[in-house]
């Protein structure tokens, strides 16, 4: 994965190492498929679940059935890795 320009630019990011950027790549591969990050993001399962009537849009909690369960596990990693490096920086 080391080799793929867009792996290497997600692991220029903090909290994304090669196993999550080699997942992401081959789940999503250049995203051309979606018109939005939002379609992306449905299709992962991070998305909040709505229901709507009356006008009225209420957002609950993450649907756990949905998506790409390993994927959104690797995320989650990701994003409690970034946060503890920033809160172990925060303190120096």
């Amino acid at each position: 994965m080391r080799q793929l320009n867009p792996c290497k630019n997600l692991m220029d990011l903090e909290g994304v190492a090669e196993i999550f950027s080699g997942m992401l790549y081959s789940t999503i591969a250049d995203g051309k498929q979606f018109t939005s990050a939002r379609q992306v993001a449905a299709f992962v399962g991070v998305t909040p679940k709505q229901h709507s009537s009356g006008g009225k849009t209420n957002m609950t909690g993450i649907i756990k059935n949905g998506g790409v369960k390993e994927l959104r596990c690797a995320l989650y990693q990701g994003a409690l890795s970034f946060i503890q490096g920033y809160l172990m920086s925060a303190q120096n």
